[in-house]
């Protein structure tokens, strides 16, 4: 009974999330609109991770103005 109080309150607290599509036909590092953090890169499309270290990650942000 308590491990299914703790499940499901614990679900409660999870954040909602909206997906957005949206279609760029090439990725620039001089992109202003990209936002680019931790090992993320520009390379005609978007590297989120580094080969060289599998502990690492990168994300990115798209700003519509």
């Amino acid at each position: 009974m308590a491990n299914s109080i703790l499940l499901f309150s614990s679900v409660l607290l999870l954040p909602l999330v909206c997906s957005v599509q949206f279609n760029i036909t090439r990725f620039t590092s001089n992109s202003p609109e990209v936002a680019y953090q931790g090992d993320a890169r520009a390379n005609g499309a978007v590297e989120l991770t580094n080969i060289d270290y599998t502990s690492r990650s990168g994300w990115d942000r798209y700003t519509w103005r």
